[in-house]
Formats: structure tokens, C-alpha cells, sequence
């Protein structure tokens, strides 16, 4: 399966397949050592803004009623 989440990086945000865009999503973002550094609740918009990352790894996950919809990893650059 193609990931549900990518970077963008002519505008430095997160893109969200349209599958996963529903009332209650929430993307979380986590740096390498799990820290969680950015949560969107309730995503309505396909791109999520993230000019405050640094540049690096980082480790996302979409959730949905408490259960795990999509997860993977995302580099800003």
C-alpha cells in the first residue's frame, strides 16, 4: 500500500491522502526518540503545515477511534 502521508516540500507540510480525512483522525508526529513534537486533531484539510519542524526523520501516526489507521516514517527537508 502506498503511504497515506508524504512530504511536500515546495511548502514544508505534510500531505494527507483524502482516504483518511474524516471527523475524528488525528495525525500525531514524533521525532526519532518518540518524543511526540505535533498533533492535529480532527484533520479536515489534506496538508498539515509543519514550517516548525527541523530537518530529519520523523515518525507519524494517524489514528481514528483509538485504533491505528496509518503509521510510517517521513523526512523534512
Amino acid at each position: 500500500n502506498p503511504s497515506m502521508v508524504y512530504f511536500n516540500r515546495s511548502n514544508k507540510s505534510l500531505i494527507i491522502n483524502s482516504d483518511i480525512l474524516n471527523i475524528g483522525a488525528t495525525l500525531s508526529v514524533y521525532d526519532v526518540t518518540g518524543r511526540k513534537i505535533a498533533s492535529v486533531i480532527n484533520i479536515t484539510e489534506n496538508q498539515v503545515n509543519i514550517n516548525d519542524l527541523s530537518d530529519g526523520l520523523y515518525v507519524y501516526e494517524v489514528t481514528n477511534n483509538n485504533q491505528v489507521v496509518e503509521a510510517g516514517k517521513v523526512v523534512v527537508y
